[in-house]
């Protein structure tokens, strides 16, 4: 197996996203900090510093959400996603409802401001409030088992 390029800025969650599903998938990966100085040819795949962004061969892909599910569906492994429809369409709503609740910018090599840091506790105390229902279990991507 090919090892895949994982690009992004230090500190993005939605970074963070990509690196464990591609863990907990068992791809081999080189994760390419955008915003750390240094001398990387392959910060060159991604001349728009988006963050995150994969470099699978000639397959380019950016958007933590849209590249989990590539990695889910491209690479053999645990699978990440439920199989049934209306599980994954649950699960779906749940990353993009918490997801934009635990949103704030970091980069680059900024610090977590206090309404930054306001924003990501509601956030957590959102996730934990689906949680608590027992309906919803997390692995460690975030995606949701019903």
């Amino acid at each position: 197996m090919n090892r895949i390029e994982l690009h992004g800025y230090a500190g993005c969650p939605f970074a963070w996203r990509t690196r464990l599903a591609a863990h907990e998938k068992g791809i081999p990966f080189d994760y390419i900090a955008i915003d750390v100085d240094g001398d990387d040819a392959r910060k060159a795949h991604n001349p728009e510093k988006r963050s995150p962004y994969l470099v699978d061969g000639d397959v380019h892909v950016q958007d933590s959400f849209v590249i989990t599910q590539y990695l889910d569906e491209a690479y053999p492994g645990v699978p990440l996603q439920p199989k049934e429809p209306l599980a994954r369409a649950e699960m779906r709503t749940v990353i993009a409802h918490i997801g934009s609740k635990l949103e704030v910018d970091t980069r680059p090599r900024g610090a977590l401001t206090e309404q930054g840091l306001a924003k990501v506790k509601a956030g957590v105390a959102l996730l934990e409030q689906r949680l608590a229902d027992g309906r919803v279990q997390l692995n460690l991507l975030g995606t949701m088992n019903t």
